[in-house]
């Protein structure tokens, strides 16, 4: 029983660390953001409806309804890449991004992008009905700030 106990701990310690930490080309990403919002749940456990086998469309959308705010591609990708391992942050991003377009070109889509600080590299995707009247993105549903890239502006010489 105690080691059935200590197993436990241990496989929680590996469920934190795998949510903590994602592989990127730049190095390690580390996701202060995902232990912050959801302390107490597993990464593993919010995700263990997801089906491995289903279309890459159908993948974006249980992950964006799973994480219930507007994503950056960047964001789907590192959880698709911690649920699946086994292919890079590129690879996963390169399956994506595609799906993200077909999808919101379907009629009825429930999908949505909004470009934050009016720059396309700056896409968030949700849920339509994750916005206000105004067409605002509704406060329980904002994208994270930290995934905004800046634009960088060389001067001519």
């Amino acid at each position: 029983m105690q080691l059935l106990e200590r197993l436990s701990v241990i496989e929680q310690a590996i469920s934190t660390y795998r949510t903590a930490v994602a592989g990127s080309g730049d190095g390690l990403y580390v996701n202060i953001n995902s232990l912050l919002n959801n302390p107490g749940e597993s990464f593993f456990q919010k995700y263990s409806d997801y089906d491995m086998d289903a279309s890459t469309r159908n993948k974006i959308l249980f992950i964006i309804k799973t994480e219930n705010r507007f994503l950056h591609v960047r964001e789907i990708a590192r959880i698709m890449q911690l649920l699946e391992e086994g292919e890079t942050l590129q690879q996963a991003i390169k399956k994506i991004s595609p799906a993200l377009s077909f999808l919101k070109k379907l009629p009825d889509t429930p999908l949505i992008s909004v470009a934050a600080e009016g720059l396309h590299f700056n896409t968030f995707w949700g849920y339509k009905d994750w916005l206000t009247g105004e067409g605002e993105i509704a406060g329980a549903f904002m994208y994270n700030e930290s995934e905004i890239t800046k634009k960088k502006r060389q001067l001519s010489a």
